[in-house]
């Protein structure tokens, strides 16, 4: 489960003590995860006891970088719906953040019969079997280190499908310095192409 518990005695201040507002744009959001090295997610893993960590300048690369790869490989529009299907884990955590981002007309849990529908997820093979209509399919392996997909599953995706896990990291830790500025909410805010 993504979380943040941090006390004065873990050498955090308590959420009540920070005086900053929200983020009211995303390019905020990121721009304040980006310098801040406190703790920003943390994902634990109930079965294997895995832990990991993430700072909000590591939460807002991850962001960043997974920004520039779905804005290069697919043309997400206001009318498109995205759907992220994934469990609660600090990678999906970052696709989040990045896929509303993007702006798409909804960032989804769940399948629906949508014109436009891409499919982030980490069991593609659901997908591809399930019979549910998609216009693009990503796939996105759950270890923290994993060079591919494939390298996990033990199969290799369709050469149609994106594979996130084997792309992400060739992708810059930096945006766009045009990003709006605006005053439109959190999940209204959308970047613009340099």
């Amino acid at each position: 489960m993504i979380c943040g518990h941090y006390t004065e005695a873990h050498g955090f201040p308590h959420p009540r003590q920070l005086p900053e507002e929200p983020s009211r744009t995303y390019s905020d959001l990121l721009d304040r995860l980006s310098a801040s090295p406190r703790p920003a997610a943390v994902w634990y893993d109930g079965h294997s006891g895995e832990r990991v960590e993430l700072s909000g300048r590591v939460l807002a690369n991850w962001a960043v970088k997974l920004i520039n790869l779905l804005s290069t490989e697919w043309e997400i529009t206001p009318q498109t719906h995205l759907i992220v299907d994934m469990p609660p884990h600090w990678k999906a955590a970052a696709v989040h953040v990045a896929a509303r981002a993007l702006g798409p007309a909804a960032v989804r849990c769940d399948a629906a019969a949508d014109p436009e529908q891409l499919v982030v997820t980490s069991d593609p093979q659901s997908w591809i079997a399930g019979g549910t209509e998609f216009d693009e399919l990503a796939g996105v392996s759950l270890g923290l280190l994993d060079s591919s997909f494939e390298e996990v599953g033990g199969e290799p995706l369709p050469a149609w499908a994106l594979d996130i896990s084997a792309e992400v990291r060739q992708h810059p830790i930096s945006w766009c310095s045009l990003w709006s500025r605006s005053s439109a909410p959190v999940r209204q805010d959308r970047p613009r192409r340099c």
